[in-house]
């Protein structure tokens, strides 16, 4: 919920957010900005494109849980993207005044329902390779999980 408020208050040409850990380099930016100003409507960044660095990994257990709830995830909606879940995306003002606007999952998996308007709204929707560094302080507790199985099953029926 708060970076829908955040996204929907921003004023600009280009919106983003990033991980409140900062696990991606402000630095990446700059190229996000540069795909939107080539036509896309929506940079994602990816922690698993060619080019892309994880300079500090998770624990073996979340990486397992990843990679469960990808496969899940693509099993469900046919998104053509490679990492909805990394922090770190951007978008041109009036793409993220629709989706924000239109968007209500406030938990993990607002990232998937945003991505799911864009395609809804035929936007061009870019990834790029970032580096990232896991947070050791970082927490998904079993209940999050749940939570985000309960999303993913409601905005399935959402995106029929």
């Amino acid at each position: 919920a708060a970076v829908r408020t955040g996204m929907l208050a921003a004023s600009g040409t280009y919106r983003l957010f990033t991980d409140a850990d900062n696990s991606t380099p402000i630095a990446f930016a700059l190229p996000f900005i540069k795909r939107l100003d080539s036509g896309a409507d929506v940079v994602i960044g990816s922690r698993r494109l060619p080019g892309s660095r994880i300079l500090h990994k998770q624990k073996p257990t979340r990486d397992v849980l990843g990679a469960l709830f990808r496969s899940f995830t693509r099993m469900l909606f046919s998104l053509n993207v490679s990492d909805t879940q990394a922090g770190f995306k951007a978008f041109t003002a009036a793409a993220a005044k629709r989706l924000f606007s239109e968007a209500h999952v406030s938990g993990f998996c607002f990232d998937i329902e945003v991505l799911m308007l864009a395609r809804h709204h035929g936007l061009r929707i870019v990834e790029f390779p970032i580096d990232w560094t896991n947070d050791r302080q970082s927490r998904v507790r079993i209940r999050d999980m749940i939570r985000m199985l309960w999303d993913l099953i409601l905005l399935r029926l959402r995106f029929r």
